[in-house]
């Protein structure tokens, strides 16, 4: 699994923007040798009087955060960054216009909760996600059951704090 969210500057056209994406995933798909329907990929736009960037770049500008679950090699994830970069200069993008971030997810997944009501299980497993970003972790616990019929209020994302 890896989901990719490209950030850049409002202002490209539509072929341009499915450019970057068909790229992206290109570069994802090499890089991890995955099928090519694996990593999801969204664009996000920012006007350019939103976003403060490097003063390096060339009027093209984007940011590409990539997240994938834990245990790929440092050689995978240095294909990532290799494959993004040669992916993306073929589109007029200069080395200082490009910001790179791979974020990895330990993920372990917990027997699903059972209804309260009828003590069947929940139709989606339950999964604790816990994002390390330098020395900072926080751990998301995600709850889903299917006890939105019974009128129970049923939490979809709860913050635990790890200290």
């Amino acid at each position: 699994m890896a989901l990719a969210t490209v950030e850049v500057l409002a202002g490209l056209s539509s072929d341009e923007k499915r450019d970057i994406m068909e790229s992206v995933r290109r570069a994802l798909v090499a890089a991890l040798q995955v099928p090519p329907d694996d990593p999801a990929i969204r664009l996000v736009e920012h006007p350019p009087d939103h976003v403060i960037v490097p003063p390096r770049h060339s009027g093209r500008y984007a940011i590409i955060q990539v997240t994938m679950f834990e245990g790929r090699t440092e050689q995978t994830k240095r294909r990532i960054y290799s494959n993004l970069a040669n992916q993306l200069a073929k589109l007029g993008f200069l080395a200082g216009d490009v910001q790179i971030v791979v974020y990895d997810l330990a993920s372990r997944k917990l027997e699903p909760e059972r209804h309260p009501s009828d003590g069947q299980r929940s139709g989606i497993h339950d999964r604790v996600v816990t994002i390390r970003l330098d020395a900072a972790v926080a751990a998301f616990d995600h709850h889903w059951t299917n006890g939105g019929a019974s009128g129970r209020d049923v939490p979809l994302l709860t913050v635990v704090d790890r200290g």
